[in-house]
């Protein structure tokens, strides 16, 4: 039986991400277990996992379990850092992560999954600004999570969970500004 050069490459990328790929769940997986016990030791199992999952989403981008992957330990890493107090780091996490998000979109725009991941991931970015006291930046994060949820109602105004979702960031939002707005007349007071 013959099979086109296409096939073997496809079948070599897969042998050479597998292996790794195991290796790098196996770490996600004990850096689980140590997340509450021993939060440094978890933040090295995943940041282990990071790198290898980060070489094999580049290798093959469009395989979700690589990207599935990615978000797991880069959401882990995010916790790690939050809870740690490390919110620069946490940003950063969040700014790889939504990198990889928006190059999921740009792979299948169509996937609207895809696209409410993007919206919740700035929704918690916003939250993360909002621990840090950034009410600005907390404000901004929410408004293009709004955004995004806007665009998916005109999509689809029948889907329960999307709807509670966008109530939910329009409360969040509406709570945002409404702490913008008091800092702001407490800031022209003082003045």
């Amino acid at each position: 039986m013959f099979f086109p050069e296409s096939f073997w490459k496809k079948m070599k990328i897969s042998t050479i991400c597998s292996l790794p790929s195991t290796k790098a769940q196996i770490q996600a997986n004990i850096g689980n277990l140590y997340l509450d016990e021993d939060p440094e030791k978890a933040q090295k199992y995943f940041e282990d996992a990071l790198s290898v999952l980060e070489n094999n989403f580049e290798l093959e981008p469009d395989e979700e379990i690589h990207y599935s992957g990615l978000k797991t330990v880069l959401n882990n890493l995010i916790t790690v850092f939050k809870n740690q107090k490390e919110y620069e780091k946490a940003v950063e996490m969040y700014s790889k992560l939504l990198s990889f998000q928006q190059r999921m979109l740009e792979l299948d725009p169509e996937d609207r999954e895809y696209t409410k991941e993007l919206a919740a991931t700035y929704a918690s970015l916003a939250l993360l600004y909002s621990e840090k006291g950034d009410i600005e930046q907390e404000s901004h994060y929410h408004r293009l999570a709004l955004d995004i949820l806007e665009k998916l109602l005109e999509e689809s105004s029948d889907d329960p969970e999307f709807l509670q979702r966008f109530t939910v960031g329009l409360y969040i939002l509406g709570s945002t500004l409404k702490k913008l707005r008091k800092n702001f007349m407490q800031s022209s007071r003082k003045q």
